[in-house]
């Protein structure tokens, strides 16, 4: 498999907001040679096509698995997938919109443990927007596996046209004011600001990065360092998403991060430092990201009593040290610290749902340690008159599961 990403002269039909998922894409299956799960937005079928060929160009061959009409539950998946040759390739699943009825839904959320096994290689299932949520919502267990966030290769369609012209309107009324107004000001700067960011959303990065650049020399004039610190995290953004991890880490260390301190901005110098986290975990570097979540930012959120934040933190950390395999380390975190910090946190804790999900990764940790009953005891706590409240078709589908794993237990 390649170890190399590939260079902008083998990106020459994507769409160049589209190049970050495909190199994060491409890094995710040079990684990995064992089962996992990807979920990828499409709203093109030749567009969706022509990634695939583009994967294969550069030494991700893989298989194609077409869903077939007459499959009317998971096993001639299963099938179909055991009887491809051993291969550490991925395998693309199309054609998988038209099966996301609730109870094929429900069969495949049981069968999620059986599709690991037949596969025993990446797997890539390529969704539609709205397929994609009705996925999450009807297999949730199935969802829950899936390896960090979906992967979108989507282009703008017929909903977005509005949108983009109306950007193109602001573009150009900001143009209009902007050319009657030549003296450096608070209003220019802001204006070339807002432009900068309608600019990339239209992805247009070239000009997108010369207004931010030219807004971030204003706000200098004006000795406005918020202003500017905000102006230069936008730039970080865009560096970002051109792919260029390097230019990234460097702004956001040696130009945002003497800012806020300078400013005594604590909160932000550890936002900053969970962005610097985050770009190292995409890299595959997980102890440099564990330590910046660890020592940059949990003593931080603690000492200002933010407690949305702390969770988020824990709730990474733990992350991390699953796939590190600490799986006693993670479900004591996810035990002994995620659950009380939810039932603190009001916005999470009327949301039972939320609540649900991190039961039900607990319980995937207790089966992994081969804790069966343990898993098991867990799950058929969901299905309590207070988990039922507003997620019926979520605990329904869990307490099933439960009932077809281990009858004697209800």
């Amino acid at each position: 498999m390649p170890s190399n990403p590939p260079d902008a002269a083998q990106l020459p039909l994507l769409t160049p907001a589209h190049n970050q998922s495909f190199l994060q894409l491409h890094r995710l299956l040079w990684s990995s040679k064992k089962f996992m799960l990807i979920f990828l937005e499409y709203g093109e079928k030749r567009y969706r096509d022509t990634i695939i060929e583009q994967l294969k160009q550069i030494g991700h061959h893989g298989a194609e698995l077409i869903m077939q009409p007459c499959w009317d539950s998971p096993q001639p998946l299963l099938d179909a997938l055991a009887a491809l040759p051993p291969d550490p390739t991925p395998v693309h699943l199309l054609e998988f919109g038209p099966w996301l009825r609730p109870n094929y839904c429900q069969a495949i959320n049981f069968a999620r443990d059986a599709l690991a096994v037949h596969a025993n290689r990446p797997l890539l299932i390529w969704l539609e927007r709205q397929q994609l949520k009705t996925l999450a919502l009807e297999a949730p267990d199935l969802w829950s596996w899936r390896y960090g966030a979906v992967l979108n290769f989507s282009r703008p369609g017929t909903p977005q046209t509005f949108a983009i012209r109306s950007q193109a309107i602001h573009i150009q009324e900001r143009n209009q004011t902007l050319q009657r107004i030549h003296e450096t000001s608070f209003r220019v700067a802001s204006l070339l600001k807002k432009r900068g960011d309608l600019y990339m959303q239209l992805d247009n990065w070239k000009y997108a990065l010369n207004n931010l650049n030219d807004a971030r020399h204003q706000f200098d004039k004006l000795k406005t360092p918020n202003n500017t610190a905000w102006t230069v995290e936008s730039m970080a953004d865009l560096e970002l998403k051109c792919d260029k991890s390097e230019q990234t880490l460097n702004i956001l260390k040696t130009e945002l991060l003497p800012v806020y301190e300078n400013l005594g901005d604590i909160r932000s110098e550890a936002v900053i430092m969970g962005k610097i986290a985050d770009i190292f975990l995409e890299l595959g570097q997980l102890d440099e990201a564990l330590a910046i979540y660890k020592t940059k930012q949990l003593p931080v959120f603690e000492k200002l009593a933010n407690l949305q934040e702390y969770t988020i933190t824990k709730r990474r950390i733990s992350d991390i040290l699953k796939i590190q395999e600490e799986l006693d380390e993670t479900l004591c975190i996810r035990t002994k610290e995620l659950l009380t910090l939810c039932d603190q946190l009001e916005e999470i804790r009327d949301n039972i749902r939320e609540y649900a999900i991190i039961k039900g990764r607990i319980a995937d940790i207790r089966k992994a340690q081969g804790e069966l009953d343990e898993a098991l005891t867990v799950m058929s706590r969901l299905a309590t008159p207070p988990m039922m409240k507003d997620n019926h078709r979520w605990v329904a589908t869990a307490r099933s599961r439960m009932e077809m794993e281990a009858p004697t237990l209800i």
